[in-house]
């Protein structure tokens, strides 16, 4: 019986530890899922594309900018979402009022490079800096935004735009961060490995996740006013992670708790109630 027991624990550790290695060998599929759609078709009017260069080379981006734009929305998508996904962004969010300019991420669809955290946030700066000279050409703020994955980038925007603000030399600071305005998150996690642990709660996440983006490392320097939502129902970020962020941001935060949606439902366009609120956000008014 003893000899059983021994052979049953056995199995379930080595079936543990096997499944351990395969989610370590997994995990930039898992992170990066959208990096296995290829280059796709895209079919939307009113949307522009081009490239950017980046540290590992040119990356895509959408851009729309409808008449009189009140401001200017850099946006950043979440990890399932391409070139394709960023065009839909772009001219959903320029119904709000807005120009929008949304990158594809290194090693996603047509972009080169590799996705990771530095690759991420090299990205953000660099579209986050056209988005500031378009904002200029208008006279208009700069807003940085974000979903899920996304929100990563705009929070890191955001604080290395109040390193700029608080610098005695802003000017040569402008020419690598700029200054942004407002923040709009959209179903944030706190932390990469907090999101994870959430669903992998058997496993070490922590010991072996290899993508360390953390907004709470960098919380206390978004010092602009910020908007986040987040879906009750949300099964990929609890919306207590969310919650976590919005109190961690140094600056003014509304934090919307969206009942009865989910991670992938959020209704961020101004046919709701919300997408309305989240207009005059983005707007300033």
């Amino acid at each position: 019986m003893r000899r059983r027991v021994l052979i049953v624990l056995s199995v379930v550790a080595a079936s543990w530890l096997g499944l351990v290695v395969l989610l370590w060998l997994a995990q930039d599929a898992l992170v990066f899922p959208g990096a296995r759609h290829g280059v796709r078709p895209i079919q939307v009017a009113g949307v522009r594309h081009f490239t950017l260069q980046g540290a590992g080379g040119p990356f895509r981006v959408a851009e729309s900018v409808p008449a009189n734009p009140r401001a200017v929305l850099v946006f950043f998508v979440g990890n399932g979402e391409d070139l394709v996904s960023a065009t839909w962004r772009a001219a959903g969010f320029a119904r709000h009022g807005v120009a929008v300019v949304v990158p594809e991420y290194p090693g996603y669809g047509g972009s080169a490079g590799r996705p990771g955290v530095d690759a991420l946030h090299e990205c953000a700066r660099v579209t986050a800096l056209h988005a500031a000279a378009l904002a200029g050409q208008h006279d208009v703020p700069l807003v940085a935004g974000g979903i899920s994955l996304g929100t990563f980038c705009a929070a890191h925007v955001a604080a290395q735009s109040n390193a700029v603000a608080s610098s005695s030399s802003a000017g040569t600071a402008a020419e690598t961060a700029p200054v942004v305005a407002r923040l709009f998150l959209a179903a944030p996690p706190s932390t990469l490995a907090a999101a994870a642990r959430s669903r992998f709660w058997f496993v070490p996440v922590g010991l072996f996740l290899r993508h360390r983006f953390d907004s709470l490392a960098v919380a206390d320097d978004v010092r602009c006013p910020a908007l986040v939502v987040h879906g009750e129902q949300d099964r990929i970020v609890p919306l207590e992670l969310g919650e976590q962020l919005a109190g961690a941001l140094a600056g003014p935060t509304e934090f919307v708790r969206v009942p009865g949606v989910g991670h992938n439902d959020l209704p961020l366009l101004p046919d709701t109630a919300l997408g309305q609120r989240i207009g005059r956000f983005l707007r300033g008014e």
